[in-house]
C-alpha cells in the first residue's frame, strides 16, 4: 500500500494509477473506458442467473458478501454517469495492502518497506478479502470501498484509524457494502488470530442478519456467480 500519510506516494500512485475501468464481478476481468448504456444492461443482466449456494467460497476462511448492486450500477455508469468509480488493478490494489505481524498493523511505503501503519488521527477505509487480507487508503485518494477488489464481495469493510501500528478506532460504516454485524466481527476475529490489541474503540452501525430478516430488510447483491437478493 502507498504510505497512508506520504504525498509523496499518493502523487506515484496518481502516475501510475490506469483509466478508470468498468468490472465484471462474472469473470474477474477489467477493460479500460466507458461502457454503453446498453452494454451495461446486457452485464446487468448476465449477473442475474441463479447464484451459487454459499457465500463461504474455496480457499475462504471467512464469509463474504456483495456490493449493493445500486452502489455498483453507479460505479459502472449505469444511470449514464460520465465519471464511473475507479476499480484497481491487481498492482494498485498490492500498493493497499496491510500486513499484520506480530501485532502490529504494517503498511508498504513507497520503496517497498514495510512500516507501522499510521493514519495521521485521520480515517481510512478499509475491507477485508476472504482470506484475510487487508486493504486500506485515505478517503480522499480512494475513491469507493469497492475500488479496493474492483466490485468484488468483502468479508468486512468499515473506516479505522491506526497509530504506530495499532488501531485506535474501527467502524463499519461503507455504503457500498451495508455489512452485518457479522461481518465486522470477521475483521476483529482476524486482528485477534494476529495478535492486535483489541485495546480500541468499535462503532457499529450495523445490525446482525437475524435482526435484520425480522426487519425484512433486501438488498440485491451483487456476486460473481451473479445478482443475489438477501435478507440483510
Amino acid at each position: 500500500m502507498g504510505c497512508i500519510n506520504s504525498t509523496a506516494n499518493v502523487e506515484q500512485a496518481r502516475n501510475v494509477a490506469l483509466q478508470p475501468v468498468r468490472h465484471n464481478p462474472s469473470s474477474q476481468t477489467q477493460t479500460t473506458g466507458s461502457a454503453t448504456r446498453q452494454q451495461v444492461r446486457n452485464e446487468l443482466a448476465e449477473l442475474s442467473r441463479p447464484p451459487s449456494r454459499t457465500s463461504l467460497r474455496e480457499g475462504d476462511k471467512y464469509r463474504t458478501l456483495g456490493v449493493i448492486k445500486h452502489y455498483y450500477e453507479m460505479d459502472i455508469g449505469a444511470a449514464g454517469e460520465e465519471n464511473a468509480v475507479e476499480y484497481f488493478s491487481s498492482r494498485q490494489r498490492d500498493r493497499h495492502e496491510i500486513k499484520i505481524q506480530d501485532g502490529v498493523m504494517l503498511q508498504k511505503t513507497r520503496d517497498g518497506r514495510w512500516i507501522p501503519m499510521d493514519t495521521n488521527g485521520r480515517h481510512a477505509i478499509f475491507v477485508m478479502n476472504g482470506q484475510g487480507t487487508v486493504y486500506a487508503g485515505d478517503q480522499d485518494f480512494v475513491p469507493k470501498h469497492s475500488s479496493f477488489l474492483a466490485g468484488g464481495p468483502v468479508a468486512a469493510a468499515g473506516t479505522l484509524s491506526v497509530k504506530n501500528g495499532q488501531p485506535q478506532r474501527v467502524t463499519d460504516q461503507s455504503g457500498h457494502y451495508m455489512p452485518p454485524r457479522e461481518h465486522s466481527s470477521q475483521f476483529e476475529r482476524e486482528l485477534r488470530d494476529k495478535g492486535v490489541s483489541s485495546n480500541y474503540y468499535t462503532r457499529y452501525d450495523g445490525k446482525t442478519k437475524a435482526q435484520l430478516e425480522q426487519a425484512r430488510v433486501e438488498h440485491e447483491r451483487v456476486y460473481p456467480e451473479g445478482v443475489r437478493t438477501k435478507q440483510y
